[in-house]
């Protein structure tokens, strides 16, 4: 199943309906600097959020790619916040699903302040 999904990790509407499903919350926001990408739990006791910063929006051709960014960095986050969550049970096991690009300015927190 992994390998089917795999295709669908770019994709903003499939990966923020799944996760939906499985109760984890995500959504974008925008802001002067770009959009913001977050992820939380229902009571947001985990959370981590991503800027796309606002010269890649501007660009007709990069629409698809910032969507592409925002679709695999939530999958990313959930396999890594969520690991008992629905979504990382039937999404775990993808040969790209916990690599990183080494540049990730992830905030990342819970309600105690502390990192996760």
């Amino acid at each position: 199943m992994a390998g089917q999904s795999e295709r669908h990790y770019n994709d903003i509407d499939w990966v923020v309906s799944h996760l939906y499903a499985s109760g984890v919350y995500a959504g974008l926001q925008t802001f002067d600097g770009g959009i913001r990408v977050w992820i939380c739990d229902r009571h947001y006791c985990k959370w981590a959020d991503h800027s796309i910063p606002t010269a890649r929006l501007h660009h007709s051709d990069l629409i698809e790619s910032w969507t592409a960014e925002a679709a695999l960095w939530l999958h990313k986050q959930a396999l890594r916040l969520f690991p008992g969550s629905d979504y990382a049970g039937r999404n775990t096991g993808s040969r790209d699903s916990l690599k990183t690009d080494g540049n990730d300015d992830t905030t990342a927190g819970t309600k105690a302040g502390r990192r996760v």
